[in-house]
């Protein structure tokens, strides 16, 4: 896959109704209960950042190659049970951005709002927290946290009305991913889809996921399309110590080469794209 430096694509009327970042680092030992309050009191609260219930933790992840399963098992996560079992998450009091944290990854997502944050932007906030995570660790003597993985994710909405009808329509959205109805008749209506599309960052720096699936839209009951789509990597294997943002600026581009590869050109024109 290209990763081309000069890839940018940019809309008037973007579909994109969410971006995420995130970051996996290895466990920050000796992390307690209360150093959640201490990050949030000290460092987030002041910018305007409120409490939301705890989760359960995210489980750990990998991005494998050659090896036929691409997660290990569950018995080669090491360290991981030595810190709180629980996901602290927080909300903005301004818009619609929410930040995960447990003492093993970061997460920022940045749901649309009437600003349509540009990734740049949004990293740089991102860049930010986790910077802020640094500076609670050195002050409370807790270990730096080394990421070993980077994942950024856009979430694309269709409402189903605008520019498709049923599912045999997705090929005017998506022609490289489904068939044209003629293509794909069995002799049965088709009334829906979930599945998922893996593409390699050559040379083994990580993978674009695209993920299609028929959905109903939070508080509105609009049926929609969903089209995420994923760069998640841990960078190549010879590296050594994970350039996260570096590999982070390739996993966009890439997201963007199989964005724009896999998406109509038609439909990028009604979007307003700007290149």
């Amino acid at each position: 896959m290209p990763d081309s430096a000069e890839t940018t694509l940019d809309f008037d009327r973007p579909p994109v109704i969410e971006t995420k970042i995130g970051v996996q680092f290895s466990p920050l030992t000796g992390f307690k209960s209360g150093h959640f309050g201490l990050l949030w009191s000290e460092y987030l609260q002041k910018e305007g950042w409120r409490m939301l219930p705890d989760e359960p933790p995210f489980p750990r992840e990998y991005e494998r190659f050659g090896s036929k399963l691409m997660n290990p098992k569950a018995d080669e996560v090491k360290g991981d049970g030595e810190i709180p079992q629980v996901r602290m998450r927080l909300h903005h009091k301004a818009d619609k951005r929410t930040i995960h944290f447990q003492p093993n990854k970061l997460v920022y997502a940045w749901g649309r709002t009437d600003l349509r944050p540009s990734y740049d932007l949004v990293k740089e906030e991102f860049v930010r927290i986790f910077n802020r995570l640094s500076e609670l660790s050195a002050v409370v003597n807790l270990p730096s946290p080394v990421v070993d993985l980077w994942e950024l994710t856009y979430t694309n909405s269709f409402p189903k009305g605008y520019l498709w009808e049923s599912p045999s329509d997705w090929h005017k959205i998506l022609p490289k991913l489904f068939p044209k109805p003629e293509l794909g008749n069995v002799g049965y209506e088709w009334s829906s889809f979930t599945g998922e599309w893996f593409y390699e960052i050559a040379p083994k720096r990580g993978r674009v996921r695209v993920k299609v699936q028929k959905s109903v839209a939070n508080h509105t009951d609009e049926i929609v399309l969903l089209l995420i789509v994923s760069a998640r990597g841990a960078g190549p294997e010879e590296a050594g110590t994970l350039d996260w943002q570096s590999e982070l600026e390739i996993g966009h581009k890439s997201a963007l080469n199989v964005f724009r590869n896999v998406v109509s050109l038609e439909v990028q024109k009604k979007w307003g794209v700007k290149s």
